[in-house]
């Protein structure tokens, strides 16, 4: 007995070596992904800013061309990017800039979308930039025309079933397609819906 134990120290101890080379590969596997999961999700989120900040650049540009006072709000302000001043008008705008075919708004914790949304003097300016700075394409839209579209997509979201008959659950996003679709669901065709604000700059005034 002595003699087989002697005989299997040496497997035994093989047997632990490789099973502390796995778990520790195991292991730097996972700090390898999760470290690649971070710098894919700091890539997105620093994509996203600088779409942003591009589209308020954008519109600010737009306005000082025009001849308006206009003026970047502080980037603690939860509710309004830009403020514009023409003669005895004053304006607020909140900036939403898209690269792709539709745009995304999510509701706040207090299940408002818009903070301190105002029926006058409250614009939301849509940087549409699918074909870049040069060919981008903006609309000056009343927000609470916005809010108008976001509630009858959503409601109309809500109400329809799923494929497979369920009822489908309200979210706190909220996708408008930038299409020509008119004919379709309520969310959709918002570049003809909405062709009347594009460049529509003259509202502000």
């Amino acid at each position: 007995m002595e003699t087989l134990c002697r005989a299997a120290s040496p497997l035994s101890c093989i047997n632990r070596q490789f099973s502390e080379l796995v778990s520790k590969k195991r292991s730097q596997t996972m700090v390898k992904k999760t470290r690649e999961a971070a710098k894919s999700t700091s890539r997105g989120y620093d994509r996203s800013v600088h779409l942003g900040n591009a589209g308020e650049h954008l519109v600010m540009a737009h306005l000082l061309a025009l001849g308006y006072q206009a003026f970047m709000a502080d980037r603690g302000n939860p509710a309004f990017d830009i403020s514009v001043v023409c003669e005895h008008r004053h304006s607020l705008i909140r900036v939403k800039s898209t690269s792709t075919n539709s745009v995304v708004w999510t509701r706040k914790k207090s299940g408002a979308t818009f903070l301190d949304l105002r029926e006058d003097g409250d614009y939301c300016c849509i940087v549409d930039l699918r074909k870049g700075v040069r060919d981008s394409r903006i609309y000056i839209i009343p927000t609470m025309s916005v809010q108008a579209a976001i509630d009858e997509g959503r409601r109309y979201w809500t109400s329809s079933p799923k494929k497979d008959g369920t009822q489908r659950v309200d979210t706190k996003g909220q996708r408008l397609w930038l299409n020509s679709r008119t004919d379709r669901h309520a969310y959709e065709g918002f570049e003809t819906k909405w062709h009347e604000y594009l460049d529509a700059w003259n509202q502000l005034s």
